[in-house]
């Protein structure tokens, strides 16, 4: 079974957004998504040959840091905290009318 380039990167996609990795993905879809195990695997291996992450894979490693590493969470939360606190104490514009 053929399939259009677009839905596959579609469902790769969709899989990334809900944070199921791809193994997990064709575990709970084998039977009716066997033809796409072959597209996502060559996806992913080519993005590991070329040492590059696709947007999805941006947002997911940004979550996965944050659930692994407690220094990251407190970096990013000061981080935060810091940019909360200078916009909110920086003076708005007072109109001359």
């Amino acid at each position: 079974m053929k399939s259009e380039p677009r839905t596959v990167l579609g469902r790769i996609s969709w899989a990334k957004n809900h944070m199921v990795d791809p193994q997990e993905y064709y575990l709970r879809r084998r039977s009716q998504q066997r033809a796409h195990r072959a597209h996502l695997q060559g996806y992913q291996a080519e993005l590991r040959k070329n040492n590059a992450l696709d947007f999805d894979d941006l947002l997911l490693e940004a979550v996965r840091l944050l659930k692994v590493s407690s220094e990251a969470r407190e970096r990013y939360h000061a981080a935060i905290a810091t940019c909360w606190w200078t916009s909110t104490r920086t003076p708005t514009a007072r109109s001359t009318n």
